[in-house]
């Protein structure tokens, strides 16, 4: 288990990985997260299943609930980094980003909540 401020944040254990693959494999994204076009946050929807299958999963609190964090080692345009996912309670990608020169944290890089 993680502090992040005073957020709590945990790992979780693999079937939620799976679970998490699954969803965002069937691009259940919200509107904001559709409305941008940049490079780097376009680049997370075209990752595999195998892909996703790699990355670490964790929960964290924010001011609206608790949300589940994927993180993803990747490359983007010759760059490596992370590429993050934030999932709401109904399971859709609320957020996602690619962050070049980053690992695993376990905590949203630069994320502020909606």
């Amino acid at each position: 288990m993680f502090m992040w401020g005073t957020k709590t944040i945990k790992k979780l254990n693999i079937s939620n990985l799976q679970y998490l693959v699954l969803r965002i494999s069937l691009k259940r994204r919200s509107a904001s997260v559709l409305q941008k076009n940049d490079a780097y946050h376009r680049a997370p929807s075209y990752l595999s299943s195998n892909q996703l299958k790699r990355g670490k999963i964790y929960k964290f609190t924010d001011r609206q609930g608790e949300k589940t964090l994927l993180q993803v080692k990747t490359t983007v345009n010759g760059k490596k980094g992370i590429a993050e996912y934030i999932l709401n309670k109904k399971g859709q990608v609320e957020h996602q980003v690619f962050r070049p020169g980053k690992g695993y944290t376990g905590k949203p890089q630069g994320y502020n909540g909606r």
